[in-house]
Parts: structure tokens; C-alpha cells; sequence
């Protein structure tokens, strides 16, 4: 079965910006980054190219191909600057283990805490009947 992890990744900048990224990626990028490319998916709001992909359930460990790919595709992205030395892109990566204290985030750019945020919560479902206090079951 193995240990898993929940990934959460998305970068964003101009489309102009975007694109050459992204051809350089599947033109000099390893087979596992092309298919890794075809993970992500792609929106487009007044010229911004938001680039996003999630994995629930995944095995994310260094040595995987599949990790090794995505992980250089973030990479790319965030050390893509202009000229004056600035992050071009903004981006965010999420990755949360089984351990509640396994929590791995990476944020950069200008104003990238929009794109992913990280959320814990507790769900109480009680499965039968109607609710009512407890002092109702003991008297």
C-alpha cells in the first residue's frame, strides 16, 4: 500500500511569459516531464495563464520519475525571473502526508497565496437517528 500523500501545485504569469516555459519543457524535457505536462491543466483570464494540477492518493517520494518530473517543472517555473531579478511567475505547491504533522508548502512570486490554500478539518458524522442531549439518555 505505501505511505500518501495529497499534491496540490498551480503557477501563474502572462501567457506570453508562460507559453516559451512550457515549450521549452516539451521540446528539451525528459519523456516523464512531457506526460507530467499532460497532468496539468490550463485557464486563461485577461491574458494570465494559470497552470494547476492535483494528485489525491499519490506515492511522493524523491526518487520516482513521476515526482522527479513534476518536481522539475515546479522548479522551472519558480526560478524563471525578469530582468530585474523578480520572480516572473507566481506559484504554489501543497503537499500533505498521512502524518498530521507532514505538511509541505512553497510559495513564490509577488501574490501567489490565492492560488492554494491549505486547510485542516475534523467531520463528526453521526450515522443514526435523531440527535438529542445527553441528559436525555441518562434520566
Amino acid at each position: 500500500m505505501g505511505y500518501r500523500s495529497q499534491v496540490v501545485f498551480a503557477v501563474r504569469g502572462k501567457k506570453e511569459d508562460v507559453i516559451p516555459v512550457l515549450m521549452t519543457l516539451r521540446l528539451k524535457g525528459s519523456t516523464a516531464i512531457k506526460e507530467a505536462l499532460n497532468e496539468l491543466s490550463a485557464s486563461e483570464c485577461d491574458g494570465i495563464l494559470t497552470l494547476a494540477g492535483q494528485w489525491d492518493s499519490v506515492k511522493w517520494y524523491p526518487n520516482y520519475e513521476d515526482v522527479k518530473a513534476l518536481t522539475a517543472i515546479f522548479e522551472k517555473f519558480k526560478d524563471e525571473e525578469n530582468e530585474d531579478g523578480r520572480s516572473l511567475f507566481e506559484g504554489a505547491f501543497v503537499r500533505i502526508g498521512e502524518d498530521a504533522n507532514d505538511v509541505e508548502t512553497d510559495y513564490w512570486g509577488d501574490d501567489p497565496y490565492d492560488l492554494v490554500s491549505l486547510n485542516r478539518t475534523v467531520h463528526l458524522e453521526v450515522p443514526y437517528g435523531t440527535e438529542y442531549p445527553l441528559s436525555a439518555v441518562l434520566s
